[in-house]
């Protein structure tokens, strides 16, 4: 299992950050590659990502499903790709700090089946990319400095917690692998 976290501070007090983020809509049109996604009740919905790796691009449909809402503090998610070998879970924490809020995001994810080490290992520097994209977009749309939407001290690594970033790297990694050998 891979996992990464981000550390961001936006412009919006705790009490706005937490309207965006108990609305799991806002997190999917914020993640790379977001064309829909359908709530299927008040802590599951359905994301359809198109995910670019290379000269390669697919929609990825992936069930998200909120485990615990912390009211004005954050949520804990987990979730699951539909057609690939690969799961995750994350979550988001708010406080406050002078000016706006802080916002760490943890995201991990595992890739299962006969490649799932291999591809572990590939899927780090997606993680990552991905991790930074949808960072960046969050600060695009509550207010913050560009800069700030970097990585913490903690890059992907292999460890027990799981995430959607960390689950969504190794799905893509392991779609990069089987069309590199489909084309020989």
């Amino acid at each position: 299992m891979i996992s990464t976290q981000r550390e961001i501070v936006v412009q919006q007090p705790p009490a706005q950050a937490w309207i965006f983020v108990r609305e799991i809509g806002n997190w999917a049109a914020q993640m790379p590659g977001y064309l829909k996604h359908e709530e299927k009740g008040p802590d599951d919905s359905v994301w359809t990502l198109d995910i670019h790796l290379g000269p390669f691009s697919r929609p990825v449909e992936l069930s998200v499903h909120v485990v615990r809402w912390l009211p004005g503090e954050g949520a804990d998610f987990r979730l699951k790709a539909t057609y690939e070998p690969f799961h995750g879970e994350g979550s988001f924490r708010l406080t406050a700090v002078p000016g706006g809020t802080n916002m760490v995001m943890i995201l991990g994810t595992e890739v299962t089946g006969s490649m799932s080490k291999l591809l572990t290992a590939m899927a780090a520097p997606v993680l990552e990319k991905v991790a930074d994209e949808f960072s960046r977009n969050l600060v695009a749309v509550l207010g913050g400095a560009p800069e700030l939407a970097s990585p913490s001290d903690r890059p992907a690594q292999n460890d027990t917690r799981t995430s959607i970033v960390s689950a969504f790297r190794g799905w893509l990694v392991g779609i990069h692998r089987r069309l590199t050998r489909a084309k020989t």
